[in-house]
C-alpha cells in the first residue's frame, strides 16, 4: 500500500478478526517486563507487538489464546482486560498515535 506521495505504508494484520491495514491504523499491543497486555500508543516499544482494530468489535472478539500465540508466550492469569482497554478506546483516551502516515519523528 502506499501512500499520496508514493511512499510505502507499512501493513499490520488484526490479530482479532484478520483484517489487514495500515499499520498507523491499529492499536499495538505488547507485554511489559510482568506479562500484563498493555497499549504502545506510539508504537515504539520494545519487543514483540500485537496489532488490533481500534474498533469495540475486535476488542471484544479477541481471546487470551490468540495473544498467547501471537506473543508466543504464556501469560499469566489476568494479564488481558479488553474491558478496561475497550473503555479507553471508546472514551476517546490516545491510544492511536498522533502521527500522520509516512512522516517520522526526528529525535
Amino acid at each position: 500500500m502506499r501512500d499520496g506521495r508514493g511512499y510505502h505504508l507499512p501493513q499490520r494484520t488484526c490479530v482479532a478478526c484478520g483484517r489487514k491495514r495500515a499499520k498507523h491504523e491499529l492499536l499495538r499491543l505488547l507485554t511489559d517486563g510482568e506479562g500484563n497486555v498493555v497499549v504502545d500508543p506510539d508504537h515504539r516499544g520494545v519487543g514483540r507487538g500485537v496489532y488490533l482494530c481500534p474498533e469495540g468489535d475486535c476488542l471484544a472478539r479477541v481471546r487470551e489464546c490468540r495473544l498467547q500465540k501471537a506473543f508466543r508466550c504464556l501469560l499469566p492469569s489476568g494479564a488481558w482486560n479488553p474491558h478496561v482497554l475497550a473503555t479507553e478506546v471508546l472514551m476517546g483516551r490516545d491510544c492511536l498515535p498522533e502521527r500522520k502516515a509516512g512522516v517520522h519523528r526526528q529525535e
